[in-house]
């Protein structure tokens, strides 16, 4: 963090954490033939959507520890994206759900 005019700013960390997960996931619930340019941006816009950087000091990522529903929204928004370019061959009528039914759930025994 460092401080600027009197307003602490924390530097997020821009990685393939933050984007290729929800990308991959939106490929796989699409089912789509290819990646295009059209959903590597709409993965983007979802990574940019999840915050609001107009307060002084606001980060212009998303906090890592919210990982999974960041992941689920890029997603979400790369499956509607194959969807309007037609490059899905999957069309689920609910786009959130059929995300959450793909998402792995670690379950260790106790």
């Amino acid at each position: 963090p460092f401080h600027y005019e009197g307003t602490r700013y924390e530097i997020g960390q821009g990685n393939n954490a933050l984007l290729y997960p929800g990308l991959g996931l939106g490929v796989i619930v699409s089912g789509a033939e290819r990646v295009s340019a059209r959903m590597i941006r709409a993965a983007a816009e979802a990574v940019a959507s999840q915050v609001d950087p107009r307060p002084a000091g606001s980060s212009l990522l998303p906090a890592v520890e919210n990982l999974r529903a960041s992941s689920a929204t890029v997603a979400v928004a790369v499956v509607q994206a194959a969807i309007e370019e037609g490059l899905a061959t999957k069309k689920p009528s609910n786009v959130v759900q059929a995300v959450q039914d793909a998402m792995w759930w670690p379950h260790y025994p106790p």
